[in-house]
């Protein structure tokens, strides 16, 4: 079968049942596509081996001869490249558990439609447009890195930090940052921050990059940080186990002129926390000393329970993977609601990773989460512009964050003024997000705007400040 793109105006329908087939089909060609509906796999099958392109599938997980996931395995093995839509009248919690193990395989797996469903529900679903993940970092080779003494040396001074905004769930105020180590190779482009730390780990240098992140945390946090704001550093467990690792902090810290509430060390607990009395002590000395102190990653990890217990943990980040899942997935939505009561109950201030759009922020809000951290936030930006949208933010006195990287760091002011200018203007935030996403993907970047800088000399506007976006074109 030629390996050709999807169509999203042609749809091959495999379902056991002739009457649930023949609606799919129904529905399909009043969406204006066109369908072919098929009960039997053999038919479905050689059909397709007929034809000079993929076309988009929906598929029924529960067939008596031929199960949904063996199908979707026989697609691959084909080379089809079209996208696969999966139904099933089945628990919830089993149509996305397949979807999630056909997605790790590699299958095209563009969304779920549960049994029963409305019109809309299928419309919905079968016309959506494929999204691309720009932002993914290009990966790079495992051999990249050779840390000897003196190449660490090279990777230090390669090493950039980024830092991403976290905002308060409730007043949409700038709460603080999340200091992010970059990675840089000789012809000037990003490398995978994660095979790096692989790299690093492997070659013991990880107590060296957890130094040296913090002395350049605390260097940018004594220009930039106000007394309201924190920073959060990723920090090795295993820098706690000399027992000199609090007081490398310590002196940094009042060689700066910082204060130790404005700081949060972040352990992720993917790899689980060692049982070592040095690292108990240290957190201990370093809640008392005035310090945060966040468990990483919760809820993916070795001993989540536990380690909330035995450790003074002032914070809880709820790890992404289920965040990004809540919007679609009414089992992942209760789990994120479970770890925020959870960390509620336990005293202890509750952030959300991969905050991606405006209704995962409401559904984090609604259910008490304390902090949000994501790309609807703001995107990880250099030192420069992170220290902008402190001044922004402290000016805005309250208003919500915008992105820091509603502008190209590659491009100057002039530029800026140069390139064309659009206001979408729509009191449906689901329309607003609809037009942004479709400019984004024309070359503008958008960020939410209050009204007077887009319609200075307009005095009598009654539109909502939350509905401006001003979209700058990149090209």
């Amino acid at each position: 079968m030629p390996r050709v793109g999807g169509n999203v105006h042609s749809l091959f329908i495999l379902d056991d049942n002739p009457q649930t087939a023949k609606l799919f089909k129904r529905f399909a060609v009043k969406a204006g596509l066109q369908a072919v509906a098929f009960t039997e796999p053999r038919d479905f099958f050689a059909a397709l081996s007929a034809r000079d392109t993929s076309p988009d599938v929906l598929l029924d997980l529960n067939m008596p001869d031929i199960g949904g996931i063996d199908v979707v395995e026989k697609l691959q093995k084909a080379n089809f490249s079209g996208r696969v839509f999966l139904t099933s009248g089945a628990d919830a919690p089993v149509l996305e558990a397949a979807g999630r193990l056909l997605s790790g395989s590699g299958a095209k797996i563009a969304g779920l439609l549960p049994k029963p469903f409305s019109f809309a529900d299928f419309e919905r679903l079968v016309t959506s447009q494929p999204s691309a993940d720009p932002d993914k970092e290009k990966s790079s080779p495992p051999d990249t890195l050779i840390c000897s003494r003196e190449e660490f040396a090279q990777i230090q001074a390669t090493l950039q930090l980024y830092f991403q905004p976290k905002i308060w769930a409730k007043s949409r105020k700038l709460a603080g940052f999340e200091a992010l180590a970059r990675f840089w190779n000789a012809d000037g482009e990003m490398l995978s921050t994660d095979d790096c730390i692989a790299q690093l780990q492997s070659h013991g240098r990880m107590v060296s990059l957890t130094e040296t992140v913090i002395e350049k945390s605390m260097e940018w946090a004594s220009e930039v940080l106000t007394d309201d704001l924190h920073l959060a550093i990723n920090i090795e467990p295993e820098f706690f186990e000399q027992p000199e690792g609090l007081e490398k902090i310590e002196r940094l810290r009042k060689e700066k002129g910082l204060k130790a509430s404005q700081f949060i060390f972040e352990v992720t607990e993917r790899a689980g926390l060692p049982d070592d009395e040095n690292v108990l002590k240290s957190f201990t000395k370093l809640r008392v000393a005035g310090y945060g102190i966040a468990i990483d990653d919760f809820g993916i990890g070795f001993s989540s329970l536990k380690q909330l217990s035995d450790f003074p943990f002032s914070e809880l980040k709820i790890d992404g993977n289920f965040v990004a899942r809540m919007e679609q997935e009414e089992r992942a939505a209760e789990i994120v609601r479970a770890m925020v009561r959870l960390a509620k109950r336990t005293g202890i201030l509750c952030t959300a990773e991969r905050v991606e759009t405006e209704s995962a922020a409401q559904i984090l809000e609604e259910a008490g989460c304390d902090q949000l951290q994501g790309f609807w936030t703001g995107r990880p930006a250099p030192a420069d512009e992170a220290a902008k949208l402190v001044s922004d933010a402290a000016r805005a006195d309250g208003k919500k964050v915008e992105s820091p990287l509603s502008a190209s760091p590659d491009q100057s002011d002039g530029d800026t003024k140069s390139r064309p200018l659009v206001a979408i203007v729509d009191d449906e935030s689901g329309v607003r997000q609809t037009l942004v996403r479709g400019l984004e993907r024309q070359g503008f970047a958008c960020r939410p705007t209050e009204a007077e800088s887009i319609f200075s000399k307009a005095s009598n506007s009654n539109c909502p400040i939350a509905s401006f976006w001003t979209c700058e074109c990149l090209k």
